[in-house]
């Protein structure tokens, strides 16, 4: 629900504002599905002069829905399954407001191995 999901982005926001505080990096594992949630976290890290990256992970619907497929019968930390491709695929807007150096988009239809790499890449680049 709008509720439930405003309630668990608050508190992501909270606990990644104390790990900053005590000085370390912190990952955000959120869908971000809405343009007002990357501006509260971009609102966030400027609020606490930390640099923020987006990492936007895509693949062809195809594989996403394969994927979701496989879930229906495996374990898995998340809920999403098949029957929510296309409410989540509807409610979902456009990451076209973020800077490029705040921005990197990766297909994940490649290796694991070969989705870090590249972002470890962009990211060392974007903060040069």
């Amino acid at each position: 629900s709008k509720n439930f999901t405003n309630l668990t982005y608050s508190k992501m926001f909270l606990n990644a504002q104390e790990i900053v505080e005590g000085g370390s990096s912190v990952i955000l594992d959120a869908t971000f599905a809405k343009r007002r949630l990357r501006d509260e976290a971009v609102t966030l890290a400027q609020d606490m002069n930390a640099q923020i990256i987006f990492i936007e992970c895509c693949a062809d619907e195809s594989i996403i829905k394969q994927r979701l497929i496989k879930r229906e019968n495996t374990a898995s930390v998340s809920d999403a399954r098949i029957i929510h491709f296309v409410q989540f695929k509807n409610r979902s807007e456009p990451i076209d407001e973020l800077k490029e150096s705040n921005h990197i988009k990766v297909d994940t239809a490649k290796s694991l191995k070969d989705c870090i790499k590249e972002i470890l890449s962009q990211t060392y680049y974007s903060t040069i």
